[in-house]
């Protein structure tokens, strides 16, 4: 993964969504119903996202926000857009929020341990931004051209949540993005895009029901999240709230920034397929189909497989255990061979001896 420096840069206007700015950050992080309702405080015992990167499609985060002060790096501005550390609409700063949220707030206390404000679902994990002015222009043309950047500078993780038309260029980008071991995740549903090999990300209430229309059976890889008024950075410094399949998205990829970190050997297709196989719980039969995989859940998601807690309702099998245990199964193996023949040459020595005291030449 190769990141490029940091730069500072200064603050835009606000983007008032739903809540006032004004909201302190001890209420934003009460807020946060999704914390607890996802078990993320569980998973961030096992995974923070260290070491990985998620690269933003949108349009641009404030890198001076309190919870996002270290965590934002700039890639491209394309298409009228000047910086990709500045944000004139608010909506990037909202998705990165909900990725990788420091938990700083206002009060400068951080991290998983304590503090307010926004606490990410990857909350050490790194954002690349590449910001785009106007995504309508050359029919999304500039959307592959930033899912092309991301996947040359080498980021984990690309979150595509900036509306656009779909478009086949992108499409090729995206493929080409999994090809290089990449998972691209966009917003599904009502304003959302469908590109086959792209992870489509659906929103739900905090009882698990949709949050308007689902995703077309036709769509690819689909998985639901949280998506109810989600507490979000603003452009200001502040905090809103912000609803629907962007937040949804948001939590996908930062569930995959936590396998990630957790299982490095895990990318691209392997890395989709581990997440929707393992880490969701299962929709509904009214929601089969709109749900895709069902709901989006990080724990599963960094303990299921065999990875940290086995699964007993299935045999071991040697592609399912770490290389390290399977190595002192065999140790083991070996040694006892070896012992049992040293046994069984002891008991001849010890039977040619007998045989020779009763039967001397």
């Amino acid at each position: 993964m190769r990141l490029l420096p940091l730069t500072a840069v200064a603050v835009c206007a606000a983007v008032v969504l739903a809540v006032p700015g004004s909201a302190g950050a001890d209420e934003i992080r009460d807020a946060q119903w999704h914390l607890p309702w996802l078990d993320l405080p569980a998973a961030h015992d096992i995974s923070t996202g260290e070491g990985t990167s998620i690269g933003i499609i949108d349009s641009g985060v404030l890198a001076e926000h309190p919870d996002l002060s270290g965590a934002v790096q700039p890639g491209l501005a394309l298409s009228g857009s000047i910086d990709p550390l500045a944000d004139p609409t608010g909506t990037g700063t909202a998705v990165a929020s909900i990725a990788v949220g420091r938990g700083v707030g206002t009060a400068g206390s951080t991290g998983v341990s304590g503090g307010d404000g926004i606490l990410g679902v990857a909350p050490a994990a790194q954002v690349v931004s590449v910001s785009i002015g106007d995504p309508e222009i050359g029919d999304g043309a500039y959307v592959a051209e930033a899912v092309d950047e991301l996947v040359r500078i080498g980021v984990d993780v690309i979150l595509l949540s900036i509306q656009h038309p779909s478009n086949t260029a992108t499409g090729h980008s995206v493929t080409a993005a999994l090809d290089a071991d990449i998972p691209v995740v966009t917003v599904g549903g009502d304003g959302g895009v469908s590109y086959p090999d792209a992870v489509h990300a659906v929103a739900v209430d905090r009882d698990g029901q949709l949050i308007g229309p689902g995703a077309e059976q036709e769509t690819g890889l689909t998985v639901a999240a949280p998506g109810e008024d989600i507490p979000v950075a603003t452009p200001d410094g502040g905090y809103t709230t912000s609803v629907g399949g962007a937040p949804a998205a948001a939590i996908v990829a930062g569930t995959m920034a936590l396998v990630k970190a957790h299982q490095p050997g895990l990318g691209g297709r392997a890395l989709i397929q581990h997440v929707l196989s393992h880490g969701v719980s299962g929709p509904t039969d009214e929601a089969a189909g709109s749900m895709g995989a069902g709901v989006i859940d990080p724990l599963a998601a960094l303990t299921g497989g065999g990875n940290d807690v086995p699964d007993s309702s299935q045999e071991a099998t040697a592609e399912d255990t770490p290389a390290e245990v399977v190595a002192t199964d065999n140790t083991l193996l070996v040694t006892s061979i070896a012992v049992g023949g040293l046994l069984v040459q002891v008991a001849l020595l010890a039977y040619a001896r007998l045989v020779g005291r009763k039967h001397p030449a």
